[in-house]
């Protein structure tokens, strides 16, 4: 195949993007290349644009490290041509002495790499990769009791080797000496100054693609560049290096120089699958389709596999649930081990007996083993929807007080905090929505809240609003997993430092619903909340589940397996505001539709009616926690207009009222399976 223009060069490189994907998995790479044949995933993926602009943001600021006017025109390298990038980059290297560049470009034996940062020192040259990765002050990349580099940052660390393979083969030549460094975020400093986040807006001019404002000087920002940890990872790069039999890092190449090797040619000849071992993570692939089995990449891979029992076609692989889908909760990471031993491609063919039963006796309801047997029982007869435990769920419900709130948080973690005195990635809890469920089935949207003031620290005003709201009734409280918990007992200890007047009442209040652990204890209050997901793991298997027990899966499952919860929310007139379930945030609305496919999650509205946003940002739909959070990131920008402000304030309340909402159909749709079953 003819190598025309610059794309296809590009193509035929190994790029550090392409070396982190192989680095994941080397058929990842095979996929990536052909796009137009494999779904991806992560194409439009809400939670990890939040993740990558938290990086974008990172690597500007980063900037400033090593000038103090990184804006100017020719500190970053903008043109795109991989010919024009090599040849700015040996003429502005060759021309200065002292010189700091951003994204210059090397290429070494079919490598091509842009390196982030470099800082030329007369024949010095130090090299850095920007991570918004966190890290303390005291933290070694190397694990202490094993003297090898620890796994959670072998990812990040192979990253830089990589360019530091590529930049010191191409400038030791030409005499100089290559440092390689590590930029992270340290999570042991706190912001100095109002508003740092603001410096680095996310925009979007075409509605498309993503860049960084940057609206920041060297002076506004220098008391806080301490944010940023640098590391010289020298030594974590040379022992890489000198790995010559590493399975744990390099798999069955063993080494660096055989991995690069082996993705520059799975990158080179992309004609050619590629086969990969599979296994655990697997489930981690984005290459896979929902309803097109020839551009489903990761059934493709288990299609190739050998299985104990047998060949499987792509078309039986597309159409049953593999075991990577079972439920491998509470079960510690020995059961994901034992699983893949089996060598059994379907959760239909694996024995239900053929995992440990759960060694506590005292447990109500469905234990984590029964549950697992129960998903494998299912699969082999699909002719049956569900389980349901009646006696552990009117066991459970005999201790819940009437009427039952139900309470969702909306939380945002930026690697750049809003506000002077947090630290990166502290929680700010912006957002609350409160239902309550009465003993005769009344519904209502009692409370809610939003900070959406730009540049106002909300976390305290928050668990005020939230104490007034749950002082209405004394009902039991409920949550949807542990985050409202773990929120609330960060800020407890944000509010014991604090010089709050009303700080020892809201403390109270706190330790009154949350529950904690005290070394091998566990304290919890006198109201403190029932977390749902628990009542749900204990008493509930919903097939169409498909494993995982997000209330995003669950709701769905059992408005399938409830007809009485279809049949009610798919009324017209029965929800809305001055409706006989009354809202907050709609006139009138309809959960339940068959075009929805009975989801009410896909029933949102869009944030904007033209279904176009450009300017500071694009989100179109907030329908999940991760388009939450850049939805308050955008209200936190001082340049949106009012009318833009009010349509994410209202996109924010009307998925917080339906995540209470769903708490409220999910309890309802236990009560109408114990009522079947009496």
């Amino acid at each position: 195949m003819p190598v025309t223009g610059t794309f296809c060069i590009l193509t035929y490189m190994l790029t550090k993007s392409k070396f982190k994907i192989g680095l994941e998995c080397p058929t990842r790479l095979f996929y990536h290349n052909r796009s137009s044949e494999y779904d991806n995933q992560n194409v439009e993926n809400p939670f990890l644009d939040s993740l990558a602009e938290g990086g974008f943001q990172v690597g500007e600021m980063a900037k400033f490290l090593l000038s103090k006017d990184p804006i100017q025109s020719d500190f970053t390298i903008k043109e795109r041509n991989k010919e024009e990038v090599l040849d700015i980059t040996a003429s502005r290297l060759n021309n200065a002495e002292h010189i700091a560049l951003a994204e210059a470009g090397f290429e070494f034996d079919g490598c091509y790499v842009r390196v982030d940062l470099i800082n030329k020192r007369g024949n010095q040259i130090d090299i850095f990769e920007v991570k918004s990765a966190s890290i303390s002050e005291d933290e070694d990349f190397f694990n202490s009791k094993t003297g090898e580099i620890d796994m959670n940052w072998s990812s990040y660390l192979l990253d830089v080797a990589f360019q530091y393979y590529v930049a010191k083969n191409v400038l030791e030549e030409k005499g100089y000496q290559v440092t390689p460094h590590l930029i992270l975020v340290n999570k042991s400093q706190i912001v100095k100054k109002d508003g740092l986040n603001q410096f680095f807006q996310i925009s979007s001019p075409d509605g498309l693609t993503k860049e960084v404002v940057v609206n920041a000087t060297f002076d506004d920002i220098k008391e806080d560049l301490d944010l940023l940890s640098v590391r010289d990872v020298s030594q974590e790069v040379n022992w890489l290096f000198e790995q010559k039999n590493n399975q744990k890092i390099y798999g069955n190449k063993g080494s660096f120089e055989k991995l690069v090797e082996h993705l520059k040619y799975v990158n080179l000849f992309d004609q050619e699958w590629v086969k990969s071992p599979v296994g655990s993570h697997c489930k981690n692939c984005s290459f896979y389709s929902k309803n097109n089995q020839n551009k489903c990449g990761r059934s493709l891979c288990f299609s190739k596999h050998e299985w104990d029992t047998g060949s499987k076609s792509l078309n039986e692989i597309f159409s049953n649930k593999l075991i990577l889908e079972l439920w491998l909760g509470k079960g510690g990471s020995h059961l994901s081990k034992e699983l893949w031993k089996h060598n059994i491609p379907f959760i239909a063919e694996l024995d239900k007996n053929a995992f440990e039963r759960d060694r506590k006796l005292e447990h109500v309801g469905f234990t984590p083993s029964e549950r697992r047997q129960i998903q494998i029982q299912l699969e082999s007869d699909l002719s049956e929807g569900y389980r349901f435990n009646r006696e552990a769920f009117e066991e459970l419900k005999i201790d819940w007080e009437w009427p039952l709130n139900m309470i969702d948080f909306e939380t945002n973690t930026s690697a750049l905090p809003f506000f002077k005195g947090m630290r990166p990635y502290q929680t700010v809890a912006f957002q609350f929505s409160h239902h309550t469920l009465d003993k005769e089935g009344e519904i209502r949207h009692m409370n809610q809240w939003l900070s959406f003031e730009a540049g106002r620290y909300p976390n305290f005003d928050f668990v005020r609003k939230l104490k007034n709201a749950l002082s209405i009734n004394h009902g039991t409280i409920f949550r949807y997993a542990t985050h409202e918990n773990t929120v609330l007992n960060q800020i407890k200890q944000e509010l014991q430092l604090s010089q709050e007047i009303d700080k020892d009442e809201l403390i109270d209040f706190i330790v009154d619903i949350t529950e904690e652990k005290s070394g091998k204890n566990k304290i919890q209050g006198d109201r403190n909340m029932v977390d749902l997901l628990e009542v749900v793991l204990s008493t509930y298997y919903g097939h169409s589940a498909g494993g995982s027990n997000s209330i995003k899966y669950i709701l769905p499952a059992i408005i399938q397996d409830v007809p009485f919860l279809k049949n009610k929310y798919s009324q017209l007139g029965l929800y809305g505001r001055g409706k006989k379930i009354d809202s907050l945030n709609f006139e009138q609305h309809i959960w339940l539709t068959k075009e929805s496919n009975w989801n009410p999650y896909k029933t949102l509205p869009l944030v904007f009616k033209d279904d176009v946003r450009k300017g500071s940002g694009s989100i179109l739909n907030v329908a999940d926690g991760g388009a939450a959070m850049n939805a308050y990131t955008l209200l936190q920008f001082q340049g949106l207009t009012e009318s833009e402000r009010n349509a994410y304030k209202l996109a924010l309340l009307r998925y917080c009222e339906l995540d209470t909402m769903a708490m409220v159909m999910i309890i309802e749709g236990l009560m109408e399976l114990s009522k079947k079953h009496s």
